[in-house]
């Protein structure tokens, strides 16, 4: 397996950001003189909401390499459902040989859930994926 060479260029724009708060934050090394940082944020619930009113919560990429400089390559909205008082259950980022990285990402929608919802994403210099 060969390892990807790619420099990380930073993104040309990016969602908003006002309101956002970080819920969490993984970083890790990858082969290649990567590294990876990807935030977990979310934006306001409305004042006065009920626990199950949506909230959008994103993931911003923050991407090195080498000695190269640190930049911001993606921030996008995740498409679940997500709401005022969604609570993370797992949140795990890992190398991969090949200079990617996996994501993985569970969380309860209601504290009173059951079941929580997973999703598997991949990292690269370049983007996030959806897995």
């Amino acid at each position: 397996m060969s390892i990807i060479s790619l420099t990380p260029q930073p993104a040309v724009t990016l969602s908003p950001t006002h309101g956002l708060t970080t819920v969490e934050a993984r970083q890790t090394d990858a082969p290649g003189g990567y590294t990876y940082r990807l935030l977990l944020s979310r934006g306001k619930a409305p004042p006065g909401s009920k626990s199950d009113t949506k909230v959008p919560y994103y993931f911003t990429l923050v991407v090195r390499r080498g000695d190269h400089p640190i930049v911001t390559v993606q921030r996008m909205e995740l498409p679940y459902p997500f709401t005022a008082d969604s609570a993370i259950a797992d949140f795990e980022v890992d190398p991969d040989r090949d200079g990617t990285a996996n994501v993985t990402l569970s969380w309860y929608r209601l504290p009173s859930d059951k079941t929580d919802f997973t999703r598997y994403f991949g990292l690269s210099p370049a983007q996030i994926s959806l897995g």
